[in-house]
């Protein structure tokens, strides 16, 4: 029963922490101040809180606290090492540890590290599986095993060599304090055995209790009839201190303990598995552990990884991982990473990175990269990269886009955006774009866009290295873009005054890039009668072409209407359209003097034109019936100045 108790808590954790996954895209706060008996846990993931509470009850027993901390920040080892080290001192803390998870490409390898405050205090060591599946106890292990090697670094025993060279031409030799007979070892009463090499001449000074010195007794050679030699007083041995150095450390064993561990929590494999629900079939007496090729449920099923097909009529619950294909009635949740397909009717959940499919009537949710595709009813959420692509009704979230969203309501890529991005009311790329944004509502890039932006209103913080089409474009400077309200904040501006042969005077100004502008003008022109005056608004669009560094060409083509104060209950139909040809001489910075030719077609309901040409005009077409239009044209010229 106890059994069974367990095997409950660990799936009601489960769901409870999918459930907070899907509410708050994970994430933990952290907001202990560390001291000097505390390790910061520097993890996070769909279970950094596990392997956090496996370490603490690993740790406990030695006075340490874990403290959760932010993970460290840098494009390669050395820097998050010197990071999460800064974090230490900063802290005072006794070391810091988090995982180096390697990228998918290259197998998704996790190695522990674990560093204190000194420099020289830096360890390492994988883990048997990827970062999503190893279990709590083996993380524990093998953290636990690296932190001992900083923070309590076993007694390692000190090495002392020493070498006495006596040459006593044939007399006795005698050593102060206790002598002994040996075949080359030497021991001391301070319990120091030798692999180093020191060799003393006179007194040399060590840390350690001074030990005896024991070495070898050299018997003197016999005289060959000889006299004995006369009695002299013995040769002494000064009294000799070794030096001392320490050797490395070995390598602590609980590493290779751990990895050899993995297999057992990797969990029992059967061929078949059923469950009326979970906790409710065979996983009762599993506690959800085994690894499923099929599995079974009525209402659900509770596996630790399945790696064929799982089907439910409405929940599947993988602790582990998922590879090959989950169909679920209602929910397909799977708290690592996925290889294959999940397809459920409301709720789909990858705790690691997706590589396959998922497909919902409500939710999909990826705490990873994504390499396939999401399709969705209402929401596409994937807290990693989109390689691939996301289909919704609703809302598409990813981080760095390369693919294509497409949404009914809105796409939003918190990274740089390689694709399309189409959707019926926005798009939203936090970086730069490279290739469409179309929407039915507003384009925005925080960044460059090498491409285009269709929309009423398109908005670029960088520069558009393409088109941008609607209403309102908004952007650094555009190859080229084509609106209503063009605004340009390093683009170009000039105020133009000119004067053209049927008597309007135009007060215009041009907005654009280095080789397109947008014209808005308002000008005047005195009827020929000289009974009163007509007012003219226009909008025009032209290019710039540059011929030398004070020379230009400007092209434009401008539609005005002309009204006047004392018809205007008339409601007239009267359009002056000009396509013109001025070249530019810049005077100096700021001033320019222009000039060129033109054509004019003006196109009006009046039974007699009242703005022609200096020399008159020709009738293009004319039809005689009541409120006929009356089109006539004619050469002409203008001239004028430009300012800024």
């Amino acid at each position: 029963m106890s059994r069974v108790c367990k095997a409950l808590a660990r799936s009601m954790s489960g769901i409870w922490r999918a459930l907070a996954l899907s509410l708050a895209l994970l994430g933990f706060a952290s907001t202990a101040t560390a001291d000097e008996r505390d390790v910061l846990f520097l993890v996070d993931g769909v279970n950094a809180d596990q392997l956090g509470e496996a370490l603490a009850v690993e740790l406990g027993g030695r006075g340490l606290v874990i403290r959760r901390a932010a993970v460290p920040v840098g494009e390669t080892a050395l820097e998050r090492a010197s990071a999460a080290q800064r974090a230490v001192r900063e802290a005072g803390a006794k070391a810091a540890l988090w995982v180096d998870v390697g990228p998918a490409e290259r197998g998704g390898g996790a190695l522990v590290r674990v560093v204190g405050p000194e420099r020289e205090e830096v360890r390492h060591a994988p883990l048997p599986e990827s970062l999503a599946t190893v279990a709590p106890r083996v993380f524990a292990l093998v953290a636990a095993s690296l932190l001992d090697e900083i923070i309590a670094p076993p007694d390692s025993p000190i090495t002392v060599r020493v070498e006495v060279s006596i040459d006593a031409g044939g007399r006795p030799v005698s050593v102060t304090g206790s002598t002994v007979t040996t075949n080359g070892a030497v021991t001391t009463n301070g319990a120091v055995t030798t692999n180093g090499a020191v060799t003393t001449n006179g007194t040399t000074t060590s840390t350690e209790p001074a030990p005896v010195i024991v070495v070898p007794v050299l018997e003197a050679p016999q005289p060959v009839e000889q006299a004995p030699a006369p009695p002299v007083e013995p040769a002494v041995v000064p009294h000799v201190e070794p030096v001392v150095t320490l050797a490395t450390p070995p390598p602590s064993v609980a590493v290779n303990q751990a990895l050899k561990l993995s297999e057992e929590f990797s969990g029992r494999r059967v061929a078949v598995g059923v469950d009326f629900a979970p906790l409710l079939g065979m996983s009762t007496f599993f506690g959800g552990t085994e690894v499923r090729k099929l599995s079974i449920g009525m209402i659900g099923t509770l596996d630790h990884a399945s790696e064929g097909l799982a089907v439910s009529s409405v929940i599947n619950l993988h602790t582990g991982y998922l590879r090959g294909f989950d169909l679920a009635g209602g929910a397909s949740v799977t708290l690592g990473p996925v290889s294959g397909a999940q397809l459920s009717g409301a709720f789909n959940l990858a705790g690691g990175e997706l590589r396959g499919l998922q497909i919902a009537g409500g939710l999909n949710l990826t705490d990873g990269h994504i390499d396939g595709a999401q399709i969705a009813g209402g929401l596409n959420l994937a807290n990693g990269n989109v390689d691939g692509a996301q289909i919704t009704g609703g809302v598409n979230l990813g981080i760095a886009l390369d693919g294509a969203q497409l949404a009914g309501g809105g796409n939003i890529a918190t990274g740089s955006a390689t694709g399309l991005q189409g959707s019926g009311g926005f798009n939203f790329a936090f970086g730069d774009v490279r290739g469409a944004q179309l929407s039915g509502g507003m384009n925005l890039s925080l960044g460059e866009v090498r491409g285009a932006q269709i929309a009423p209103l398109n908005i670029a913080t960088g520069r558009v290295h393409g088109l941008q089409l609607g209403v309102v474009n908004i952007s650094e400077q555009a190859d080229f873009a084509l609106g209503l309200l063009n605004i340009f904040w390093k683009g170009r501006t000039h105020l133009e005054l000119t004067s053209a042969e049927s008597g309007t005077t135009t007060l215009a100004l041009k907005h654009g890039g280095e080789r397109f502008h947008y014209i808005y003008s308002v000008g005047v022109r005195p009827r020929t009668n000289g009974d009163a005056t007509d007012f003219s608004a226009g909008l025009g669009l032209g290019g710039r072409i540059p011929i030398s560094e004070r020379f230009f060409l400007d092209v434009d083509g401008i539609v005005q209407h002309f009204f006047g104060a004392d018809r205007l209950d008339q409601g007239e139909l009267r359009l002056l359209t000009t396509a013109r040809a001025m070249l530019g001489f810049r005077l100096v910075d700021g001033v320019s003097i222009v000039a060129g030719l033109s054509y004019n077609i003006y196109v009006s309901d009046e039974d007699e034109a009242t703005i022609d040409g200096l020399f008159g005009s020709s009738v293009l077409d004319e039809r005689s019936v009541t409120g006929g239009m009356r089109t006539t044209g004619w050469p002409g010229f203008v001239a004028g100045v430009q300012l800024f």
